[in-house]
């Protein structure tokens, strides 16, 4: 007869378990408030000076926001229609502003009156992006009339100081300046182009094909790289190069609509419809993290020193503020989590006769006993008994469900499951039923789960003499059972999508042939195992 080995735990890793620094460094970021504009949030942008002030535009207006309390500051709302891209300049005293009559303003931040500070008639038709130069003398406007202005804040005409008219064949709705020069800067348009233009020579120095329309586009501190964001996918180009594309991040699935820098430009982040912000290293340019979101993301802004997140959204017109916890408190958490060690507290064990001191964890302890006690009864082949004794320990059904599920799955091991579930009445089937309803989602637990309801059902499926509490927990678990078999049939649907077109994408293999007198006679190809691997055509060792 052979020796009885003890039921062993399976090793069920959970998520939390498996965070990464830069995991554990985004996910201290806390939903601090969630508001309700008129429209979409089609603008965030702090304030680059203390206290980094929030300015959020939306249907007819900008208001200023204080993010340490999540409340308004400021409100500038003169404006007859939609207003786009209210921005900071570089020392957060002005704002500028375009809109849908075409017009600019810019706001003194600090002054008491919201009347506009200058105001110019900028384009025929809507203006969509407004920006300051680097320093800070000049306001430069992107219009749906395809052309490009630039004003002096000193000077109070209708005439730019630099134009380029039909600077692009579709609507510019996107651009930036360059870090190291006012001369320079970046056009994105509905004409799938980014350019590079100079001021001084009035004329495009480089331009990139994106291959979608161009939502955003971002210079890198040294203005030597440029990203262009547009249909699914954010593209890296070297304008160093004559314009060479470095990479392209395809982590959405829906259209991207804004990128900006964090954590001193070493990330990259990007807001898309499909409701996610995907933050990138700016070195590997890979994911390392993605955050979701309630609607669909239609500008994401983040605070020089990377403690506030904004996020401006349609579907709902929500404006998503986060504040990121203090450092204490999240890594005494994280590590309280992670490393799941319980107080260790000193009590009495009667051994050989006489009450010791143990350091042994008390959690551990109660593990280890309803364990050793399930093994007790199993290797007596008391298997009703054998589960009581997991079921009815309330710190594994709350906290260690791995425990219990590796004890159903020994008892299906052994054939004894149906002889454990028979038999009982409510007081005993409910906790497991309970269990089950809780935790047969769970991809990890999934198998022996289904397993254990489906051996329920035939047991007590048709028996008629159930209390009515039970018959109610029987009918929930066929909820939960019925819901996870909706959701693989949809994968399973997704799945089988995705090898058509997988397929499809395949070039078809050629045909493999020899010549004989001039003509081509196709052979099949035919594998056979070698010790160094296989060879074709038949050919023997």
């Amino acid at each position: 007869m052979g020796t009885f080995k003890p039921t062993q735990i399976i090793d069920y890793k959970r998520s939390e378990d498996l965070l990464t620094d830069e995991d554990i460094y985004w996910r201290r970021l806390k939903t601090a408030a969630v508001i309700q504009e008129p429209g979409h949030v089609s603008c965030v942008d702090f304030s680059p000076k203390s206290p980094h002030y929030l300015a959020a535009t939306s249907s007819v207006k900008v208001t200023l926001y204080d993010t340490s309390v999540c409340e308004p500051h400021a409100l500038y709302s003169r404006f007859k229609q939609a207003v786009y891209g209210g921005r900071f300049r570089h020392d957060g005293t002005l704002l500028a502003a375009g809109g849908q009559e075409g017009r600019i303003r810019v706001f003194d931040v600090n002054s008491s009156t919201k009347a506009p500070l200058r105001t110019y008639k900028a384009h025929e038709s809507a203006t969509h992006f407004v920006k300051f130069v680097a320093k800070g003398q000049r306001v430069v406007s992107f219009g749906d009339d395809q052309s490009i202005k630039c004003w002096d804040l000193a000077d109070m005409g209708a005439i730019p100081v630099v134009a380029f008219p039909g600077a692009h064949a579709d609507h510019i709705r996107c651009g930036d300046v360059a870090h190291t020069s006012e001369h320079l800067l970046v056009s994105g348009s509905y004409d799938h182009m980014a350019k590079l233009w100079d001021c001084r020579t009035h004329e495009a120095v480089a331009t990139v094909d994106h291959g979608w329309p161009v939502e955003a586009v971002l210079l890198f501190p040294n203005d030597s790289l440029l990203a262009t964001a547009g249909g699914t996918v954010v593209k890296i180009w070297d304008l160093t190069a004559g314009g060479k594309q470095l990479a392209v991040l395809s982590h959405h699935h829906k259209t991207i609509t804004s990128l900006t820098f964090a954590a001193n430009h070493s990330r990259l982040l990007s807001g898309g419809l499909d409701k996610h912000v995907k933050v990138y290293d700016t070195a590997t340019y890979e994911v390392v993290h993605s955050m979701d979101f309630p609607g669909a993301v239609l500008s994401v802004a983040i605070s020089p020193d990377d403690n506030v997140l904004a996020v401006g959204m349609t579907g709902g017109n929500l404006l998503a503020i986060q504040r990121r916890e203090p450092d204490k408190k999240v890594v005494n958490a994280v590590r309280k989590r992670q490393t799941a060690r319980p107080t260790i507290v000193a009590h009495q064990v009667f051994t050989e006769g006489e009450y010791v001191k143990s350091d042994v964890p008390v959690t551990a302890a109660r593990e280890s006993a309803a364990l050793t006690r399930f093994d007790q009864c199993l290797k007596a082949f008391q298997h009703s008994k054998a589960l009581d004794c997991l079921l009815k320990t309330s710190y594994l059904v709350e906290r260690k469900p791995e425990m219990i599920v590796s004890g159903l799955r020994e008892l299906n091991r052994c054939g004894a499951l149906a002889k454990a579930l028979a038999g009982r009445d409510y007081s005993t089937l409910g906790p497991l039923l309970r269990f089950l309803c809780r935790h047969i989602g769970r991809q990890k637990f999934l198998r022996t789960l289904l397993v254990t309801a489906d051996t329920l059902v035939d047991i007590y499926g048709g028996n008629s003499e159930l209390d009515p509490h039970t018959e109610k927990l029987l009918k929930k678990l066929r909820d939960a059972v019925g819901r996870e078999i909706g959701v693989q049939k949809q994968l399973c649907s997704v799945v089988g999508a995705l090898d058509l077109l997988f397929q499809a994408a395949k070039p078809p293999a050629p045909p493999v042939s020899n010549e004989v007198f001039g003509e081509a006679v196709v052979e099949p190809i035919v594998f056979s195992k070698k010790s160094h691997g296989f060879d074709v055509f038949g050919a023997t060792s």
